[in-house]
């Protein structure tokens, strides 16, 4: 996880989460802090705040630091406000970042694929281990910040494919290419829109996602990282799902809840993982 120097969640609630990136706090939307505020005095700080139902969307800009960055094991991720209300790091994923690090397997030389991949600490986190990787985003301008947090991280000449674009139309390609990956990682939206505006439904979409990455791993997968953050579904389903197109054991995949921790100990559901590892 993040030192708390880093990263810290300081509370949550009534719709909103209140963190600590880098020294810098911040105020922004979170429909899952669906609990009252624990802390209530600590939330009057002047901070850089950002509300969807506010026309200016972020607030108090003049907060930001100069050369703004997040470090995790040595890597490097650059943080700055997006439309969205995002920071560039969804730091829930932490978790799953330690267990590519910490696991019990050689990466080294290894081939991943990684949808839906963001700014890129994921990617970074299997290049720190030895993999080459595949990046892929429908966002040219979230791919190139991936690629500066990649130079910043002194990852700037490792094994790295970057791409622009949408999931299902580059896998298919991957596919008649004949191309094989050891290892799959997705972290898929409810929602978006590809390159050329391609329509992603998790619903519609999320089956065909995994057939595809399972017909690329040629059945030697020999890490498999999916992860969610819809409503209405869970790990139990996304784990049999995985296990039917991958021809896995249900018993073989790990499934839990990705979760951030105020000091105090309180959890708030951020999405959820399965894993798989040999």
């Amino acid at each position: 996880m993040f030192e708390s120097d880093q990263y810290e969640l300081l509370d949550f609630g009534d719709g909103e989460k209140l963190e600590r990136f880098a020294g810098t706090l911040v105020r922004r939307d979170c429909p899952a802090a669906n609990r009252r505020k624990a802390h209530s005095q600590i939330w009057n700080q002047r901070c850089l705040s950002f509300s969807r139902d506010s026309k200016q969307g972020w607030r108090n800009l003049d907060l930001l630091p100069d050369d703004w960055t997040l470090d995790w094991n040595g890597i490097r991720l650059m943080l700055q406000p997006t439309p969205f209300g995002h920071l560039g790091v969804f730091a829930e994923q932490a978790q799953n970042w330690e267990w590519i690090r910490q696991g019990k397997w050689d990466l080294d030389g290894l081939q991943a694929i990684n949808l839906f991949a963001y700014t890129g600490a994921t990617t970074l986190a299997l290049a720190g281990a030895g993999a080459a990787v595949t990046h892929v985003d429908s966002a040219r301008t979230v791919v190139q910040w991936a690629r500066q947090n990649a130079a910043a991280s002194g990852l700037g000449e490792a094994p790295i494919r970057w791409i622009v674009d949408d999931a299902l139309s580059y896998l298919g390609r991957e596919i008649k290419r004949g191309k094989q990956y050891d290892i799959v990682i997705a972290d898929p939206p409810s929602f978006g829109h590809g390159v050329k505006r391609q329509g992603w439904k998790i619903e519609r979409d999320m089956t065909e996602l995994l057939r595809r990455l399972a017909v690329l791993t040629q059945g030697e997968t020999r890490l498999a990282l999916v992860t969610g953050h819809s409503i209405g579904r869970g790990p139990v389903d996304l784990a049999d799902e995985v296990a039917r197109e991958f021809g896995l054991e249900r018993s073989q995949l790990i499934t839990g809840e990705m979760n951030l921790e105020t000091v105090a100990g309180s959890r708030l559901s951020s999405g959820y993982y399965v894993r798989f590892g040999c």
